[in-house]
């Protein structure tokens, strides 16, 4: 008996079909592995670049909030509190547009801003106000300590260090 009709037999078929059967799945599972393989890499390319497209408005959205909180300390330290609502009426538009991008202190502190210069008109607007001014003054210095916060959050968001006021000494023979 031949050794080849044997293996043949005991195969069910030619000596090749086998092989050949082995190379198409072979040639199928690196079909699937190449398919399987370029679909992950442009999934993660997508995602990745979505990340970037989002760290860039990010970047951009806390240097506009940055400046609004430094502004808006000015304005509440210098101008009067109509000016101070004003301003931040002039720029609700931009914040509610960025909110889902900024951190939540900073929309929360913001509103409570506007809120309390509401608050401080109609109360300055009373004809008690002179009884109240110590309430106002401290409802002032609070509003102040809210923009402050706004800003250290953003410094914080972005790995700034906050900015000191430097004094000159008060002797003059001293150093800072």
């Amino acid at each position: 008996m031949d050794p080849n009709s044997l293996q043949s037999t005991l195969t069910g078929g030619p000596p090749f079909l086998k092989e050949l059967l082995l190379i198409l799945a072979g040639g199928a599972c690196a079909a699937l592995g190449g398919f399987l393989s370029t679909w992950y890499q442009s999934s993660r390319a997508r995602k990745i670049r979505f990340e970037e497209i989002l760290g860039e408005r990010k970047v951009a959205i806390y240097q506009k909030a940055l400046l609004l909180a430094m502004q808006l300390q000015e304005i509440l330290l210098q101008a009067t509190a109509e000016e101070a609502l004003s301003f931040t009426e002039q720029h609700h538009a931009w914040l509610c547009d960025n909110v889902l991008f900024l951190p939540h202190p900073y929309e929360q502190n913001w509103q409570s801003i506007r809120f309390h210069l509401r608050s401080l008109i109609r109360r300055q607007s009373q004809a008690d106000a002179h009884q109240h001014a110590t309430e106002l003054t401290q409802l002032q210095s609070f509003m102040r300590d809210l923009a402050k916060e706004m800003e250290a959050t953003i410094r914080k968001e972005l790995n700034l260090p906050p900015v000191t006021i430097r004094r000159p000494p008060k002797n003059v023979g001293e150093t800072q």
